[in-house]
């Protein structure tokens, strides 16, 4: 009604007496008749009281929050969130770490029993405060994601930038000094921001696979076989959860001889990589070409030999060009 034919703002639609009548009646059914539920009273009250409390919440008192949430409808919870949400990027409690710590107690439950799209919601908040240049509301929504473990909830135009950069960091942290320290932290923001292929933005996928091929296949050292056992951790999992797009990637990434491939233990390390590949999740034609490569690593050639096979050029150009 607000937004079609009420007055606060011009429109051109003039409202009939039946679907005057009809709204009425939804009016009554929905809102006015509607039961007031106990646990939404619970948790306003709580909401209320958080503002002014002074002392962390106790277990129990987190236990009872979600206790109380459970029965909530998903728009109500969502509706929860973003308050909550509101509340932990607002200036008015700026500085009052009990406060923030205890609504973003609240949050970590609330958040839970949130739908994706409520989530996505509150991602694209985050570039309306960037577009406002808004520093502290930019911070704390950071803060509040890193929190909850939604960076994969990010915009995704943030997203691609913050791929984009973090991708570059790691191949920099990759050729730079204390690498199997320095890979770890970024590797892991990275999968935070993209936990699967599908959370990978289009545009950002090359960079991604690169740069974890890049680390995973390692320096030609014996130490942990050149690669860092921090990060080996995260690169594994992205690889386990690759889709037959991110197996196209990589095969036209290693081809195409951007990336150093000399050396057993190099080749060692891509052999891993590839038994790591989940095959009921790709083509037969991807698992034929990924096991002939394998059976060519296993018997002590070098992947760049493979890729000037016949056998090889030939499938590049049925299935990667």
């Amino acid at each position: 009604m607000r937004n079609h034919v009420g007055a606060s703002h011009p429109n051109d639609d003039q409202i009939r007496t039946a679907e005057l009548l009809g709204w009425l009646q939804t009016c009554v059914d929905d809102v006015i008749s509607e039961k007031i539920n106990k646990h939404a009273i619970t948790v306003k009250s709580l909401i209320d009281n958080t503002k002014s409390r002074e002392t962390p919440f106790s277990q129990v008192d987190i236990e009872q929050f979600e206790f109380s949430i459970k029965e909530l409808s998903s728009q109500f919870i969502a509706n929860l969130t973003s308050t909550l949400f509101g509340i932990f990027v607002s200036e008015n409690y700026e500085g009052k770490q009990i406060v923030l710590e205890n609504f973003l107690s609240l949050a970590l439950i609330s958040w839970k029993y949130t739908q994706d799209s409520s989530r996505y919601s509150l991602g694209e908040r985050l570039d309306v405060f960037r577009s406002q240049f808004d520093e502290y509301k930019i911070n704390q929504s950071e803060l509040f994601f890193e929190k909850v473990n939604g960076k994969k909830y990010y915009s995704t135009d943030h997203k691609s930038i913050q791929l984009s950069v973090k991708c570059e960091q790691l191949r920099n942290a990759h050729f730079n000094w204390d690498n199997y320290a320095n890979e770890t932290p970024i590797a892991r923001e990275i999968l935070e921001l993209s936990p699967g292929p599908s959370d990978v933005p289009e545009i950002r996928k090359d960079v991604l696979v690169e740069a974890f091929l890049i680390c995973r296949i390692g320096k030609n050292g014996s130490y942990q076989n050149g690669v860092s056992p921090g990060g080996r951790i995260y690169y594994d999992r992205f690889f386990q959860n690759s889709d037959e797009d991110i197996v196209r990637r990589m095969l036209t990434v290693l081809s195409s001889g951007s990336i150093n491939l000399y050396g057993k233990i190099q080749n060692s390390n891509l052999l891993e990589i590839l038994q790591l590949l989940p095959k009921s999740m790709i083509g037969a034609q991807y698992v034929d070409i990924i096991e002939a490569l394998s059976n060519f690593l296993r018997n002590g050639n070098e992947a760049e030999n493979y890729f000037n096979t016949t056998d090889f050029k030939r499938f590049k150009k049925n299935f990667l060009s």
